[in-house]
């Protein structure tokens, strides 16, 4: 014969319900400090000033965010210069390549060195080339493009890039900045004042 427990009083009915509370209060808390820290991560406020002395190049970032310089490259790509990452999102970073020899200010062929970074990786989806320019009345085009991968606990997850070309002098840049597409709208402002800010001599 199966026994069914039943609470035998108030007391013990009392205590099942302050449990139940003070988890129910442990994990809003939980989930309270990993949303400040997320917020920190995420608003652009209070910007640092990114300096590449070899190079020539200065952007401003968010100051929550860390710059490294890669001189060996990143993960064998050896045109990766320096890379922006945001220490508690993983899936959002920024990539600076360099790209020297190229004809003096033929952002074409800048364009096309970028389009083959992009196409290097099987099953990305690329959008279309737009050409604009920054503040500053530097022509710059834009691609935005997708891929499939997986987060920290193997769950797949749809990455959203998009890259910035623009030549100076005789050396093309791209800034190809990611993040997971659910958090696209949170950061793109972010990397907006990261184009607009980008300054690079051509050394």
């Amino acid at each position: 014969m199966k026994v069914r427990w039943r609470p035998r009083s108030f007391f013990t009915w009392f205590l099942v319900v302050a449990l139940a509370i003070a988890i129910i209060q442990l994990i809003g808390m939980a989930i309270g400090q990993y949303l400040g820290t997320w917020s920190e991560v995420l608003l652009p406020a209070r910007p640092s000033r990114y300096s590449l002395t070899a190079y020539g190049i200065e952007f401003r970032y968010p100051s929550s965010w860390t710059a490294y310089e890669t001189p060996q490259g990143n993960h064998g790509d050896k045109e990766v210069v320096a890379i922006v990452v945001a220490p508690a999102l993983s899936e959002t970073w920024v990539a600076i390549a360099r790209h020297a020899g190229v004809a003096q200010d033929d952002l074409g062929s800048v364009i096309d060195w970028g389009m083959t970074r992009v196409q290097s990786r099987s099953g990305t989806q690329v959008g279309e080339i737009a050409n604009t320019k920054t503040p500053d009345g530097h022509d710059i085009a834009i691609l935005e493009y997708s891929w499939e991968s997986q987060d920290l606990l193997w769950r797949k997850v749809t990455m959203k890039c998009r890259d910035t070309y623009e030549v100076r002098q005789t050396v093309g840049y791209a800034l190809s900045m990611c993040t997971k597409d659910t958090l696209w709208d949170e950061v793109v402002s972010s990397f907006d004042d990261m184009t607009n800010s980008f300054d690079a001599n051509g050394t």
